[in-house]
């Protein structure tokens, strides 16, 4: 099949600091906004193999193997807040609040219940930072943050192929996906040498992720996304 993807991406981004006197503090707010409107279609080919050679005998555009449309919002608002409660130490803390919503529609579906569907993620996620400067060629650095990351949309709406009878309700799509969160640990530094001839950075970091997408073998044989 010929398969065709079209995409187009709107977007928007606003952000505002300020600064105060009061414990050499900054403020910063903003947010960014993107809308992605997609329609995926594949149309059978007809493909001929001789001696080796694969050669296209003919092309048949009004018989889709699919036709899809998936429009996909993304809403970021995060704050964050730097300052120095002492002298040489600085802290940061920030808060971000993502809100990723995606509406698909598939038009060869005629299952009403496959047909449709819309999936919702939120995720509050926090930042927190420290960094001291002993001396202008020595200091340390400790941060904290998290992400996340919602599953791909050809994940989601994937037809369940497995109801565990355990469960009752599931739907048709794969709605209990999670998004995946991350929590990122970092402690780290920078020192001068030998009347600072030498100079080294140093960091030790560890990232965890969670809700990660595998796939998993059923009772029936069947994979399926979990």
């Amino acid at each position: 099949s010929n398969t065709l993807t079209q995409y187009n991406s709107y977007g928007a981004i606003g952000q505002h600091t300020a600064k105060f006197n009061w414990l050499k503090s900054k403020f910063l707010i903003g947010g960014a906004y993107d809308f992605t409107p997609a329609k995926t279609k594949a149309y059978k080919t007809n493909i001929l193999y001789t001696n080796g050679v694969y050669k296209l005998t003919s092309e048949e555009p009004n018989n889709f193997s699919t036709n899809t449309e998936t429009d996909v919002q993304s809403l970021g608002i995060y704050a964050q807040y730097d300052f120095e409660p002492f002298e040489n130490l600085r802290l940061q803390v920030g808060l971000r609040q993502d809100i990723f919503t995606i509406d698909y529609e598939n038009f060869l579906e005629t299952n009403d219940k496959l047909k449709v569907g819309k999936k919702e993620y939120k995720q509050l996620t926090p930042k927190i930072g420290a960094t001291y400067k002993i001396n202008n060629v020595n200091g340390f650095y400790a941060n904290y943050s998290q992400g996340f990351t919602p599953p791909p949309v050809s994940y989601i709406f994937a037809k369940r192929t497995w109801f565990d009878p355990a469960i009752p309700g599931q739907p048709n799509f794969l709605y209990d996906l999670d998004a995946a969160r991350f929590h990122n640990a970092e402690v780290g530094g920078w020192l001068g040498l030998f009347d600072n001839k030498l100079k080294l950075d140093f960091s030790l970091y560890q990232l965890l992720g969670k809700n990660e997408v595998v796939s998993v073998i059923q009772p029936d044989g069947n994979a399926q996304n979990e």
